[in-house]
């Protein structure tokens, strides 16, 4: 795009509102154009970023994101790891999550927790926002030890880095740790604790 052209467009009309390419308006519009430019390019080059396939700049960004760390310090092994893990995804939905577990010959019912948004403050007492981001798995009862195990670390790889998975039987009581290490529970009651060592 011709900024220098659009700048001077902007200007009022009038005798001391010369265009003239070689004039002082001119010359100032050009120099403010350089920068124009410079912000079109680099809102292109972010454009560029959003795209596994194109990304330079934001790839240690990419790679917290998708859950990917002690990645081999070569570029494009990197690149190809961020890539991998973004097409394994396939999808966050449910009916995907779904076919993963059914593929295990596990049935599952899936719960996905969302902040609680009635009541500003009042909310936050029985809600919080530590389950937003929590899905849980809730498996057939005779499902065995080791197919939960091996389920949650299949899970796990597929789940956006952001997110807690959950897989317990029906009648257990889904738990999780936060960030900072409080323990969360969901026995028909919210409930924050700091577990003792």
């Amino acid at each position: 795009m011709n900024y220098t052209a659009a700048l001077l467009s902007l200007m009022p009309r009038g005798l001391i509102w010369s265009r003239s390419p070689d004039g002082a308006l001119a010359k100032l519009m050009a120099g403010l154009a350089v920068e124009l430019q410079r912000i079109d390019d680099r809102g292109g080059d972010l454009l560029a970023e959003s795209i596994t396939t194109t990304i330079s700049e934001t790839l240690a960004n990419w790679e917290a994101d998708l859950g990917l760390r002690n990645q081999p310090s070569a570029i494009d092994q990197r690149l190809a790891a961020v890539r991998q893990k973004y097409r394994l995804y396939g999808s966050q939905s449910r009916e995907f999550f779904q076919a993963l577990v059914e593929a295990f010959g596990v049935t599952a019912e899936i719960q996905e927790y969302k902040e609680s948004t009635f009541g500003g403050d009042f909310g936050e007492y029985f809600r919080g926002r530590d389950w937003a981001f929590v899905v849980d798995f809730v498996v057939a009862e005779e499902t065995t030890d080791d197919q939960i195990d091996v389920l949650s670390v299949t899970i796990h790889t597929y789940l956006h880095a952001h997110k807690i998975a959950i897989v317990r039987r029906e009648l257990s009581i889904p738990y999780a740790l936060t960030d900072d290490g409080a323990f969360l529970a969901d026995g028909g009651r919210y409930l924050i604790s700091t577990p003792k060592e």
